[in-house]
C-alpha cells in the first residue's frame, strides 16, 4: 500500500515496483525496477524466521558490529606483520 499526496510519486513507485517494464508488446526496460512480490512459501517462512530471532542474536550482532568499527580498517597482513 502506498500513501502520498503526490500522485506522480505514487505512479513512479508503482512503475518501479513492477520491474519498471514499459508497456510494449515485448520486454523493454528503460529504467531499473524491483520485484518485491513474495511467493507463498516466502510469505509463510517470514514470520517464523522473525520469531526465531532472539535477544541473544541482537546482542551478538551488536558486538560484531562494534568489533568491525574498531578493527575493520585493519587487514590480516597489517595485524600480523611483526610476528
Amino acid at each position: 500500500m502506498l500513501v502520498s499526496d503526490d500522485s506522480k510519486l505514487v505512479t513512479k513507485a508503482r512503475f518501479l515496483s513492477t520491474q519498471a517494464r514499459d508497456r510494449f508488446p515485448y520486454y523493454q526496460h528503460l529504467e531499473i525496477g524491483y520485484n518485491y512480490r513474495l511467493s507463498s512459501v516466502a510469505s509463510a517462512i517470514g514470520p517464523w524466521s522473525v520469531a526465531c530471532f532472539t535477544t541473544t542474536d541482537c546482542i551478538k550482532t551488536t558486538q560484531l558490529y562494534d568489533l568491525h568499527l574498531c578493527f575493520g580498517k585493519f587487514t590480516r597482513n597489517r595485524i600480523y606483520a611483526g610476528s
